[in-house]
């Protein structure tokens, strides 16, 4: 979402098992910045937001103030809010 940023927490070690190009598994231990970077990618994989690592409180405020910022602004996609005539 753009403009919106909060702080996520990450290990700052991990290990990495994956498959080169070849198909051959390796492993690699990742710390500080590549850790992070690889869990972020991972995430963008998995379809993850950085909103789903926040609280439901604090997700809500973020999305909250993002939306009245937005308010009048054409270019973003609205929420679509069912017609409750269909329902019936």
């Amino acid at each position: 979402i753009p403009e919106l940023f909060g702080d996520v927490t990450r290990p700052d070690h991990v290990t990495l098992e994956a498959l080169d190009r070849d198909g051959k598994p390796y492993r690699v231990e990742l710390t500080e910045l590549a850790a992070r970077a690889v869990q972020h990618e991972i995430d963008h994989l998995d379809g993850i937001l950085f909103l789903d690592h926040l609280s439901l409180l604090k997700r809500k405020r973020l999305l909250g103030k993002w939306k009245k910022e937005h308010a009048d602004d054409t270019s973003y996609i609205r929420p679509v809010r069912p017609d409750p005539a269909e329902s019936r």
